[in-house]
C-alpha cells in the first residue's frame, strides 16, 4: 500500500520536476540571450572610414561611418601645393635636402652618400625625404645644393664673432679613480660663442662688418644660399607637402612639419641678415629681407592645410618682421622706402586679415584636431592607453593611478567608435561657440565616480578633448595680439613719416594762440596713414578745437589704425587706447611743438633705440582729444606700484604690446620688475638679467608637441 502511495506521488510530482528544469532552462537561456545582447549593442564597434573631401559628408553615423581624415587633409595639402613647378619649396628642397627636415646635430654630420643607409638619417631619408621628392618631382638622390655649406650658426660658433675671443675653458675629467684609464671620449668641437649669444647678438640691433667681421664674412660669402629664400618666398606658392605615416608607426597627431619649423630658422637668418644690411647703410635690402619673412608668415597663415603649429609660427614670424629696427640706421630712410615698410604693414588692416585668419585657422584646426581623435580610437583599439600617453605626452597622467584608471574606463571598456567620435565632435562645436562653458567643463578633474556614470564614449570624448583643446586658447589670444601689433606698427611707421617731412615728431597736441590744447597728435599724421585717412584728414578744421560743432561730426570716423581688437567692454564708439608718453626723458611733452626724433635719440645713444613712442593705455579715449596722453611721471617711483598702474587694463594675455623709437614693434610682459620698466620708459640701459631664449616663443615643434602642452604665446623678438 505505501508503494502504491510512493508511486503516486512520484507521479504527481514528476511534471513538477520537468516543468523545474525547464524553468531553470528558460532562465539559463534568458540570461545568455541578455548577456548575447549586451555583448552585440556594447561590444566594441570599429569606425567605417569614408573617403571624401567634403568634411561635412552626412556620413551614415548609424553603420559606423566617420570622415577619413587623413585622405581629407591631403585634399587640402594638394590645393595649398598647386602646381609644384611654381611652388617655392620645391627650390628649398633642392637647395637644402633632408637636413632641414630634423634638429638633430647627428644627422648634420652624416655625408650625403651615407644617408639612406646610415642609422641616423636612413628613416628620415626613406619615410619622408623621398616621398617628399616624389610629390615635387624631384631625384631624391640628387645631392642638394647647398648640402654641405656651413650654416651661419655654427659657422660663427666655430669662428666667434669678432675671432677675438677667449677659447672656451677646457674640463679635464679624471677616470683613474674609477677604473676607466682606457675609457675613450668622443672629440668634442669646442666653440667660441654658444647659439644663443650669437642669436642675441645678430638680431637685437643693427650691426656691422666691422662689429661682426665673421658673421659678415658668412653673408658676404653665401649670397646665393640667401636668395634662395627670397625667391621662395615670392614664387606663386609657398607650401611644403606634410607626410602622413600609416599608424601605428606614425600618427596624424604627430605629422611631418618640416616646412613650419624651417621657417622659424629662415626668419632668424633673415631678421640677422636685416640688421647687417641697416648697419651697412642697406635699407632697400633690410626692408628685402623683412618682407620675406612676412610672405613666408602669410604662407603658413593662409594655408589650408594648416595646423595650430603652423598658425603661431607664422605669428611668431610677423613679430619677428615687426622687431626689425629698420629706422636705426647710419642711412635714413627715403620717402619712397618709408612708403613701402608702411604699406608692408598697413596691408593686414584693411581687408580685416586677422579676424579672417581666426575664423581660417579655427577651420583648418578643425579638420587637425577631428583626424587626431581619429587617430585615437585606432590608438586605442590597437594598443592600450600607456601608448596612447606616448604620443600624448606624460603630462597626460599624474601617475600610476590616474593611468590605471584611465586604462580601466577607458581602454578597457567596449567602445562604439562613431558614437564616441560624435560626442568629440559636439564637443569640437561647443567649443568654438561657448569656448568658456566648455573650458570649464574639461577643467574639473575626472574622478571615478564620473566616469562611473559616464557611457565609454562619453569618458573617450572627453579624455581627447582635454589632450586637443589644449592649444586653442593661444590661437584666440595670438591673432588679435598680431592684429594689434600690425596697428601699432603702422602708427609709429606715421609717425616716422612726419619726422622726415616735418623735421620733428607731430606735437603731443596742437595749441591756439591761448595755450589752450586744439588737436592731438592722431589728427596731425593721419596723412601718412593712407588714403582714406589723408581725406579725412582734409576735412577736419585744424583752426577749430577738435571738439567744435563742426569737427565733433568725425568722432565716430575713427581710423582703423586706431582700433585695437581687444577693445574694452563697453568701450564708446570713436575711443581708441593707443598713446603716447610725455615727459623730459620722453619724445613728448605739453609745449605744443614737436621734438627732432634724430637728435633725441643721438643724444640718448643705442639705448633710446628700445624706447617707446607708443603704448596701449588702460582707459580708452576719443582719438581726437588733446592733453590726454601718458605721462612719464606716472611710473617714476621705481615701485611695484608703477608695473601695476603701467599694465592697468591690460587687453593681451600676459602683457601688452608697445611700438618703439627706432620703428619696431614689440611686446612686453608682465609682470616686469620696476626698475626694467622704468629703464626701458626713458631710454636707460637695462639692469643686468639673464636671458633666455626659451622666453621668446615656445611653440612646439610638431603637432605630436601641439598635443602635449598649449604652445606658449608669441612674445616680444628677444633685444
Amino acid at each position: 500500500m505505501e508503494q502504491e502511495q510512493e508511486k503516486e506521488q512520484k507521479e504527481q510530482e514528476a511534471p513538477k520536476k520537468r516543468m523545474g528544469r525547464w524553468k531553470k532552462f528558460f532562465l539559463v537561456l534568458l540570461i545568455l540571450a541578455i548577456i548575447g545582447a549586451g555583448v552585440y549593442f556594447y561590444r566594441d564597434k570599429p569606425c567605417k572610414l569614408v573617403q571624401t573631401t567634403d568634411f561635412n559628408a552626412d556620413v551614415n553615423s548609424a553603420a559606423g561611418e566617420i570622415v577619413d581624415y587623413h585622405f581629407a587633409y591631403n585634399a587640402l595639402q594638394e590645393e595649398d601645393v598647386g602646381d609644384v613647378e611654381k611652388n617655392g619649396w620645391r627650390l628649398i628642397l633642392q637647395a637644402f635636402g633632408p637636413r632641414f627636415l630634423t634638429s638633430s646635430e647627428s644627422a648634420s654630420r652624416v655625408a650625403w652618400e651615407d644617408y639612406p643607409t646610415n642609422f641616423n638619417t636612413s628613416r628620415l631619408f626613406s619615410e619622408y625625404w623621398v616621398p617628399l621628392c616624389q610629390k615635387f618631382q624631384l631625384d631624391p638622390n640628387e645631392r642638394p645644393t647647398f648640402f654641405d655649406r656651413s650654416d651661419l650658426w655654427s659657422f660663427v660658433e666655430k669662428n666667434g664673432l669678432t675671432g677675438n675671443e677667449p677659447e672656451p675653458e677646457e674640463t679635464e675629467l679624471e677616470f683613474d679613480d674609477y677604473g676607466c684609464d682606457d675609457l675613450e671620449l668622443p672629440e668634442v668641437e669646442k666653440t667660441k660663442a654658444d647659439s644663443l649669444d650669437v642669436y642675441l647678438a645678430l638680431t637685437s640691433k643693427p650691426w656691422s662688418k666691422e662689429e661682426y667681421p665673421f658673421a659678415a664674412q658668412w653673408f658676404d660669402e653665401n649670397a646665393d644660399y640667401m636668395d634662395v629664400f627670397a625667391r621662395a618666398a615670392r614664387s606663386p606658392r609657398c607650401f611644403c607637402w606634410r607626410v602622413l605615416k600609416d599608424l601605428p608607426d606614425g600618427y596624424f597627431i604627430g605629422m611631418n612639419l618640416a616646412d613650419t619649423q624651417y621657417t622659424k630658422e629662415i626668419s632668424r637668418l633673415l631678421v640677422a641678415r636685416a640688421n647687417y644690411r641697416l648697419g651697412s647703410g642697406d635699407v632697400s635690402g633690410a626692408i628685402d629681407d623683412v618682407e620675406t619673412i612676412t610672405l613666408f608668415a602669410r604662407a603658413t597663415l593662409e594655408s589650408k592645410a594648416g595646423t595650430t603649429v603652423d598658425r603661431i609660427v607664422g605669428i611668431w614670424n610677423l613679430c619677428l618682421a615687426t622687431g626689425v629696427q629698420i629706422f636705426n640706421s647710419p642711412v635714413p630712410p627715403t620717402d619712397a622706402e618709408l612708403a613701402r615698410v608702411a604699406a608692408l604693414w598697413r596691408d593686414f588692416l584693411d581687408s580685416d586679415y586677422f579676424e579672417q585668419g581666426l575664423d581660417r585657422a579655427f577651420d583648418s584646426e578643425k579638420t587637425f584636431v577631428l583626424g587626431a581623435f581619429q587617430d585615437m580610437l585606432v590608438l586605442r583599439r590597437r594598443g592600450s592607453v600607456s601608448m596612447l600617453l606616448g604620443v600624448i605626452g606624460p603630462s597626460a597622467a599624474d601617475g600610476l593611478v590616474q593611468i590605471a584608471a584611465e586604462w580601466f574606463f577607458i581602454s578597457a571598456p567596449p567602445l562604439d567608435d562613431a558614437k564616441a567620435f560624435a560626442k568629440f565632435r559636439a564637443l569640437w562645436e561647443r567649443m568654438t561657440d561657448a569656448p568658456d562653458d566648455v573650458e570649464k567643463e574639461l577643467a574639473k578633474d575626472p574622478t571615478v565616480a564620473s566616469w562611473l556614470t559616464s557611457t565609454p564614449e562619453t569618458n573617450m570624448a572627453l579624455f581627447g578633448a582635454r589632450v586637443l583643446f589644449a592649444s586653442l586658447d593661444v590661437v584666440r589670444d595670438a591673432y588679435p595680439r598680431a592684429d594689434c601689433v600690425m596697428r601699432e606698427k603702422s602708427i609709429v611707421c606715421a609717425l616716422l613719416a612726419y619726422q622726415k617731412e616735418h623735421g620733428t615728431l607731430p606735437p603731443a597736441f596742437t595749441v591756439d594762440a591761448g595755450g589752450k590744447p586744439l588737436h592731438s597728435w592722431r589728427v596731425l599724421i593721419l596723412p601718412y596713414l593712407g588714403e582714406e585717412e589723408k581725406a579725412l584728414y582734409d576735412e577736419i578744421a585744424l583752426d577749430e578745437p577738435w571738439d567744435s560743432e563742426h569737427n565733433r561730426e568725425f568722432f565716430a570716423r575713427v581710423p582703423n589704425a586706431y582700433c585695437c581688437p581687444m577693445q574694452a567692454q563697453g568701450q564708446a564708439e570713436g575711443e581708441t587706447i593707443y598713446s603716447v608718453l610725455m615727459g623730459d626723458d620722453g619724445f613728448f611733452d605739453e609745449s605744443g611743438v614737436g621734438k627732432d626724433l634724430a637728435a633725441a635719440l643721438e643724444a640718448k645713444g643705442d639705448d633710446a633705440a628700445r624706447q617707446p613712442i607708443l603704448v596701449e593705455r588702460g582707459d580708452p579715449v576719443c582719438w581726437m582729444k588733446p592733453d590726454v596722453e601718458l605721462r612719464l611721471d606716472d611710473f617714476a617711483t621705481g615701485q611695484a606700484e608703477d608695473v601695476k598702474r603701467f599694465f592697468k587694463g591690460c587687453r593681451h594675455s600676459e602683457g601688452m604690446n608697445y611700438a618703439t623709437a627706432s620703428g619696431s614693434a614689440l611686446f612686453i610682459g608682465e609682470p616686469t620688475a620696476a626698475n626694467e620698466l622704468n629703464a626701458l620708459l626713458r631710454g636707460l640701459p637695462a639692469p643686468p638679467k639673464e636671458t633666455d631664449l626659451s622666453e621668446e616663443f615656445d611653440e612646439p615643434t610638431s603637432d605630436e608637441a601641439s598635443v602635449e602642452e598649449a604652445p606658449a604665446e608669441p612674445a616680444e623678438p628677444v633685444e
